[in-house]
Formats: C-alpha cells, structure tokens, sequence
C-alpha cells in the first residue's frame, strides 16, 4: 500500500514552474498577431500525418501540386478561441472551394472529441477534419516557421511551399485572395518573416518554461496555457503539468466547463494506470477550490481508479469512499471506509495511516447520524 498524508500528497513540481506558481495571480487574456512567411520555391509544407479522417476523404498537398491550393488550420478540441474560429472557417471552404482551394482542419484528441467540439450534428463540415497523430503534424508546421499558439492557419500555395499563416481571424481570408490570383506579396501582409526553419533554432524546453513565467507573470493566461500545452507535448512524462494547466483553468479563468472537459480527457487517456487515476483524484477531493468546483471530475477519476484494478487497495478505496462521501452518499462512502480500514491493516499499513482512515470513518458515521436526526425536520 502506498503510504500517503490524509491531507496533502505533494505534487514535486520543478523548480521553474514552482517559482510561478506562487506569482499566478489575477485572471487576464493573451492576443497574438498572424504573421506571413515567404518560402524558397523547393520549400515544401510537411505532409499531414492523420490517426484518423472525421469528415472528408484524406488529402495531402503534395497530392494537388501544382493545382491545388490547402488551407490547414490546427485546433484544439478544449479552446474557445478555436471553436470561434470554426464557422468563418467553412465560410472560407465555401467561397474558395470553385477556385482550387481545399480546407483541412487538425486537432489532436480522439474522433469522438472532435465530433463533439465540431457540434454539426447532422449537416457534415464542408471542409476535410482529421485527427493529428499526437499533434506531429502540428509541431512539423510550428517548427517551420517559429511559432506557437491555438488556433493557427497556414496557407500552402499552388507550388507546394507555406505562403502565409497565422491567426485564422486576421486577414486569412485576404492572403487567401491574393494567393488564389498569383498577386500574393509576403511583405504586404503582417509581420513577414524572412526565413525559413533551416535558418531558425528550434525553440528550447527551457526557452518555452521561460516565456510560460512571463506569461503568468504578466497574467496572459491563455498564453500560458498555450506554452503549458507544448511544454506538455515535448515533456508528457511530467505529469505536474497536468495539475498546474487545471489550475489556470479553473483557479486563473474560471473556466469549470473547459476544465471539466479538458479533465475528463485525461481520466480516459490514462484509463488503466490506477497509481496517476488515484492520485489525481484524491488531489481533487482534498483541494478546498476543487473539491467544490470539481466534484463531478474527482469522482469520476475515483470510479476510474477504482474500476482499473484498485478495489483492492486500500489507498484506492480510501480516495472512492471519499468521492462518494462528496456527493452525498454518505451510507455507500461508510461501507467502501470500513473496507479500506480492513484492507489497511491486512496489507500491515503504518499505524498512523490506519488511524487516519479510522477517524475518516469515524466521521462519516457522525454525519450520517447526523443527517438521520435532521430527517424530521425535512
């Protein structure tokens, strides 16, 4: 059994993000300029690595060389700036699709979640919607050019080579236009960028930390997360990153549907791994900001752990008696305790744990009583 306090189980930050963390202060939002890049004329985009195609069949630019022209837009199913993007985004498909142009849009996450953050119901996009294959893709086009940030575009002209990119809702359409008549001049457009990725360095896990405490620092906080999640990507073993985004997210932007959302996808990416679910769950229960603003993630990530093979830990049961005892299954959380305390002392546990989840027990049982007296007065 792992041995834990029964109020504070650390999270061992590093060192970098822990000296933020206690500056993260106000609520406040992160703006971005597009930019515009010229490319060599042998300068090809990268292909599109796709797990899966949602909408429409699969493409890939090479295929329309010389023809065709692509808008690629990247997404993130859990961001309200790229669900704003979405609908001039079909407007663009059906205003250019007569002229050559095919729109594809990627995001990471599974088909279900797109589907779910396309909402269209019925009616099908007009444009092609495909899985990045744990966001390769992405990074392949980022790296190109230098950049970071949800959502992007970039627009790959009749020769093969990226044209334009940036933000979707900053004169796309316009570069578009240009593109499409031949007339498209990178200097006229914002902020051109002279250079491709062979002339740029890639940008460091230490650099990106870095512009993450400015970030903070400066309360952007969607500009922090944007750096968070890529920080994320290059590192995905340092799961202390999982609880500093869920932080910003319902402590910084008070953001509980997207939390709930983005936290729900993490229960079901580690589905089977019963240590992370529990620990991650019991965090929840035991932070006085979450325990009452994220009560249906914490019990589901206690049912996950629970159901992954933890009903016969005492740890595990300990953390679902507590989820049940949250949501008021007061009779339910006293019966999975008593088994904790007896799985405890069968596994040996130090005495000091046990007696923590005996007094866990004992106050369940006084708040039912509790609530028992109160029933006449109801």
């Amino acid at each position: 059994m792992n041995a834990r306090r029964q109020q504070d189980i650390p999270f061992s930050y590093r060192r970098r993000l822990g000296l933020v963390w206690a500056g993260v202060m106000a609520a406040g939002a992160a703006l971005w300029a597009g930019v515009a890049v010229a490319q060599e004329a042998e300068g090809q985009a990268p292909p599109l690595q796709v797990t899966e195609w949602v909408y429409g069949e699969p493409v890939q630019p090479a295929d329309g060389r010389g023809e065709k022209i692509y808008v690629i837009e990247f997404w993130a199913t859990d961001s309200p700036q790229c669900l704003a993007a979405v609908p001039a985004f079909a407007e663009v498909q059906k205003k250019f699709a007569d002229q050559g142009v095919i729109c594809v849009a990627l995001a990471d996450g599974t088909p279900e979640a797109v589907r779910d953050f396309l909402s269209v119901g019925e009616e099908k996009p007009p444009y092609h919607v495909g899985c990045d294959d744990a966001g390769k893709t992405r990074r392949a086009y980022f790296d190109a050019v230098g950049v970071q940030g949800l959502p992007h575009a970039f627009i790959i002209h009749r020769a093969g080579g990226i044209a334009w990119h940036g933000h979707p809702l900053d004169d796309m359409e316009a570069a578009l236009t240009q593109v499409v008549a031949g007339e498209y001049k990178p200097e006229k457009t914002v902020r051109p960028i002279a250079k491709p990725k062979s002339a740029r360095p890639e940008v460091t896990t230490e650099e990106l930390a870095r512009r993450f405490e400015e970030a903070v620092e400066a309360e952007e906080w969607e500009q922090a997360l944007t750096h968070l999640d890529t920080l994320m990507e290059r590192e995905p073993e340092e799961r202390q990153y999982i609880m500093v985004k869920l932080y910003l997210l319902v402590s910084r932007l008070g953001d509980m549907e997207r939390a709930t959302k983005w936290g729900l996808s993490v229960v079901e990416a580690h589905r089977d791994d019963v240590e992370f679910l529990n620990e991650f769950a019991w965090r929840l229960l035991i932070t006085e900001d979450y325990a009452a603003r994220c009560m249906e993630l914490a019990y589901k990530a206690a049912v996950a752990a629970y159901e992954a093979g933890g009903k016969e830990r005492a740890d595990v049961t300990d953390t679902m008696a507590r989820a049940l005892y949250q949501i008021g299954r007061v009779d339910e959380a006293i019966e999975l305790q008593e088994k904790a305390v007896g799985m405890a002392e069968e596994e040996g546990a130090e005495e000091p744990v046990v007696e923590q989840m005996r007094g866990t027990l004992r106050y369940y049982r006084d708040c039912a009583g509790v609530r028992r007296e109160a029933e006449p007065l109801r």
